[in-house]
């Protein structure tokens, strides 16, 4: 199989793009997965014992 050269420069020009996106879309990623693991655990901590204690059904 022969390559198409202005394929092939095309295709490396995408994947140099692609490669120097990577690492910032890792990172958001990241930031992203350490967020949303902060969050679940601030509502796994909060909310459940407040809506014991506001609960009318507890009360009593």
């Amino acid at each position: 199989m022969v390559a198409n050269p202005q394929y092939l420069a095309a295709w490396t020009a995408q994947t140099i793009k692609y490669l120097e996106v990577l690492p910032s879309v890792i990172m958001m990623y990241d930031y992203v997965l350490t967020l949303e693991e902060e969050v679940s655990a601030l509502l796994y901590c909060y909310p459940i014992p407040m809506a014991i204690h506001t609960s009318p059904f507890t009360k009593g």
